[in-house]
């Protein structure tokens, strides 16, 4: 079993900066899974950010009725 994970972000239409920091989608399914993640910044397309979609499968052990996604910003590259 196999869950597809994407992402669309909207900017608005003053929006800057969004291509300078990377903006990253990252999922997994379960606790002994490790995370995949792609960069929104490399699908900007007009003022929308379409992720490519990750593809996660179920991981064996703990917490795996759990899927994990987020969207995270690096504002830095410390």
């Amino acid at each position: 079993m196999s869950y597809d994970v994407g992402f669309t972000l909207s900017l608005m239409t003053d929006a800057f900066g969004w291509s300078d920091s990377p903006v990253y989608l990252i999922a997994k399914w379960g606790d002994n899974t490790k995370w995949t993640k792609v960069n929104l910044t490399t699908e900007i397309n007009g003022k929308k950010m379409v992720s490519k979609t990750i593809t996660i499968t179920k991981g064996k052990g703990n917490n795996v009725d759990k899927i994990y996604f987020g969207l995270y910003e690096v504002w830095n590259k410390k």
